[in-house]
């Protein structure tokens, strides 16, 4: 039996609740400590920091070996500029900075002296002996010759700079939790402040670019904000509130592909350039307090109490088969089978061209559950298994988004 109903729940599309059928895996990172930066060089090899330690990985994080331990302060954010040479940059609270500088992968990392400026919670190599670091008080501090001196420059900024990024060697961003970006053409000699105040209040927690026109920014609320012209204007994407948590860190893997980590093990993946954003189920409650795509789909994430996850299919959920790539006449959703059911049931679809699919689970009030599917698919015939064993007995809906088409089902869970 094929449905052709129209879903007239308009609030059924927000992702606000915790999803089943993980892409993402849990790893031993062995470390209960709390982990804040995650940077991966290659598929395979990675370096992730946190409270008192700093970690290697190069089997894709089957391993994760310590390089670093014995210090009691943060490190809050790492970058290498090539396979070889990175830093990593923290301290503690309103104290001078902690910097380490590693010219051979890992296997020695050099502490270096900051200067006075306060604790370090971003960093940016540019090239092997360039660097900047963004700290309190809206100081950011530069090193031109591999960390031997570091010099402070003026932002016009008081505030504490929570992220620093460069698109090349002389142009760069940093962000602030007062609704403020800043931006230099001149490698740091000058600052312009960009006000965002006008698209609302934003702490501002992380920003990113993919190249030198198109940047992400995200706050502590959960907005995320985007600029496709250099910094010149931003427009909000998604607007976080009050009561929403935080989005800690951007990964950008292309144009249309973007990844957003945050607060209550949330991250959130865009395939359309950030017109919609799509919750993913990461199998973690945890703070995950950064993200890195080695490539489109391998990635990582760390956060709070040694938390490392890996998905190797961009975050897709698992349990999605393509039955048949015979291209149909038209979209289709099928009743699912068996219905009732105890606990596992099937939901079959067909696309006749490829397109971004949304495929999500709601119970009888209206409340989005599970989100089976967020994802660009080939023409052809899909099964989706969904489990609802955590769930109790009743009437559910599943509900389908493609290419301006929209069906929905009814179905029934019997324990």
């Amino acid at each position: 039996m094929r449905i052709y109903l129209t879903f007239c729940f308009s609030l059924l599309f927000l992702s606000t609740n915790s999803y089943t059928q993980s892409g993402w895996s849990s790893q031993n990172s062995g470390t209960s400590s709390n982990l804040y930066s995650i940077h991966f060089t290659s598929e395979n090899t990675g370096y992730v920091s946190g409270r008192g330690i700093l970690k290697k990985t190069t089997n894709g994080g089957a391993a994760w070996v310590t390089q670093l331990s014995g210090f009691t302060n943060d490190l809050f954010s790492i970058h290498f500029i090539d396979e070889n040479t990175g830093m990593a940059v923290g301290g503690g609270f309103m104290s001078s900075p902690l910097i380490y500088r590693t010219t051979n992968a890992g296997i020695n990392w050099i502490l270096q002296n900051g200067g006075s400026a306060f604790e370090c919670f971003s960093v940016w190599m540019t090239d092997p002996n360039t660097a900047f670091a963004s700290s309190r008080n809206g100081i950011i501090i530069k090193t031109t010759n591999g960390g031997a001196n570091w010099s402070q420059l003026t932002t016009g900024i008081t505030t504490t700079l929570t992220s620093i990024t460069f698109t090349d060697s002389i142009t760069g961003y940093a962000a602030n939790l007062e609704s403020k970006i800043i931006k230099t053409t001149d490698a740091g000699q000058t600052w312009q402040q960009i006000d965002l105040s006008n698209i609302g209040e934003l702490d501002l927690t992380n920003i990113s670019f993919l190249n030198s026109n198109t940047g992400y920014a995200v706050d502590h609320h959960g907005s995320i904000v985007k600029t496709t012209n250099a910094g010149g204007n931003w427009i909000l994407l998604r607007a976080g509130n009050s009561i929403d948590s935080a989005f800690r860190s951007i990964s950008i893997v292309s144009a249309d592909t973007v990844f957003v980590s945050g607060d209550f093990g949330r991250i959130y993946r865009t395939i359309d350039g950030g017109i919609s954003w799509n919750r993913q189920n990461t199998g973690t409650s945890q703070w995950l307090m950064s993200v890195s795509f080695a490539n489109g789909k391998t990635g990582y994430a760390c956060g709070l109490n040694g938390m490392i996850i890996k998905s190797t299919n961009s975050g897709e959920p698992i349990g999605i088969i393509q039955t048949s790539s015979e291209v149909p006449q038209g979209f289709s959703l099928y009743q699912n089978y068996p219905n009732p059911f105890n606990p596992q049931t099937n939901i079959i679809f067909s696309i006749p061209a490829e397109g971004i699919v949304t495929l999500k689970i709601f119970d009888c009030l209206g409340n989005e559950i599970e989100n089976l599917i967020h994802g660009n698919l080939k023409p052809g015939s899909y099964k989706a298994d969904w489990n609802a064993a955590k769930y109790p007995s009743g009437v559910y809906y599943y509900s389908m988004v493609y290419s301006g088409n929209s069906a929905t089902g009814k179905m029934i869970f019997i324990k």
